[in-house]
């Protein structure tokens, strides 16, 4: 069972929760492992031959696409990108209850898991990992197609011309009304 995390090992992104996490949960399974990357600054890993830092990279797709759940600690967020790129390929993400973070319970996905404690991530993650494989990768399915309905680059560019077309036309309504 793999668990990831791809992100800064700052406070604000809340990599030393993932630090308690993690000391918790490999105290208790012994065939978890954490895959982490990101430089390891200010916050270091843990030291721990199941708790891999593989520092930055180019490549964290395949860090995700090797995972049976990433976690998302932040502490503070407004919309971290990241989880769109899980979102993308379909897994499993376990984030905290904070900022842009909460939209994400709209969409009633049960690939998308949600704490807000050290504790509730525990039973959050024993729940997962008391999933067979194909439940998780069903689970993780219910993501893909969340992130193809609204987050696609497609997506994306018609909702953003569609705003500004709404702002033009605001626009042109007030310059007339004055």
């Amino acid at each position: 069972f793999i668990i990831s995390y791809i992100g800064r090992h700052n406070k604000v992104k809340g990599y030393d929760i993932l630090k308690i996490i993690g000391e918790k949960i490999l105290q208790i399974y012994d065939n978890v492992y954490f895959l982490v990357a990101g430089v390891e600054e200010p916050i270091c890993g843990l030291k721990n031959q199941h708790w891999i830092e593989i520092g930055w990279t180019n490549n964290p797709y395949s860090i995700i696409e090797a995972s049976d759940l990433f976690i998302l600690p932040n502490r503070e967020t407004f919309f971290d990108l990241i989880l769109l790129e899980v979102l993308s390929l379909g897994k499993n993400v376990l984030i905290s209850w904070c900022g842009g973070n909460k939209k994400f319970a709209d969409f009633n996905s049960e690939g998308i898991l949600f704490f807000h404690n050290v504790d509730e991530a525990l039973k959050q993650i024993k729940y997962l990992y008391t999933k067979d494989r194909k439940e998780r990768i069903r689970m993780g399915y219910e993501n893909r197609q969340i992130y193809e309905k609204y987050f696609t680059i497609q997506k994306f560019t018609k909702d953003y011309l569609e705003m500004i077309d709404d702002i033009v036309k605001s626009t042109d309504k007030r310059d007339r009304i004055e």
